[in-house]
């Protein structure tokens, strides 16, 4: 582990979340040839998919709208079984592409960050975990997504629902 004082970060590009953007970022971080670890809160990857397992959670777009493009063998072989997959399906395509894109080996999981902080004079990202772990790298990706944290109304009782 790096510390604040030395000049080599642990890595080059920290990225917080195993969802969707998590693995695209770094697959393609994988391309450019630097060293990136992904930090998951969780057991595995999916986000918001690993997180929603409620019954009859699916997508509300079409399935292929969330198909990883730029890789023809990929979109060959995987075939969505519905026009609307189901949050299971969908967690299994995002394992799939970990396999297919050789992702696994930079996945961290059971890794809640609760800090993140810029040291200027090293000019480096310093994270810290629940644990209290620190990690260090010259770039940060956030892969949270907009549906890490719930949203709640402000109604009276909401709490007891």
């Amino acid at each position: 582990m790096g510390s604040v004082g030395e000049s080599q970060p642990d890595y080059d590009v920290l990225v917080i979340g195993a969802g969707l953007s998590g693995c695209y970022a770094c697959h393609r971080m994988h391309q450019l040839n630097l060293k990136v670890k992904v930090l998951e809160a969780g057991t595995s990857v999916g986000g918001t998919w690993y997180w929603n397992r409620y019954p009859g959670a699916r997508f509300d777009s079409e399935s292929y709208t969330y198909a990883f493009y730029f890789s023809p063998e990929i979109l060959d072989e995987w075939k969505w079984t519905e026009h609307y997959a189901p949050q299971a399906e969908t967690e299994r395509y995002i394992r799939f592409l970990c396999d297919r894109l050789e992702l696994w080996d930079d996945l961290q999981f059971n890794t809640s960050i609760t800090k993140a902080h810029w040291i200027e004079q090293d000019r480096l990202w310093k994270l810290t975990d629940a644990s209290g772990r620190t990690y260090t790298s010259r770039f940060l990706i956030t892969g949270i997504g907009v549906l890490s944290n719930p949203t709640l109304p402000n109604v009276p009782g909401v709490a007891d629902f």
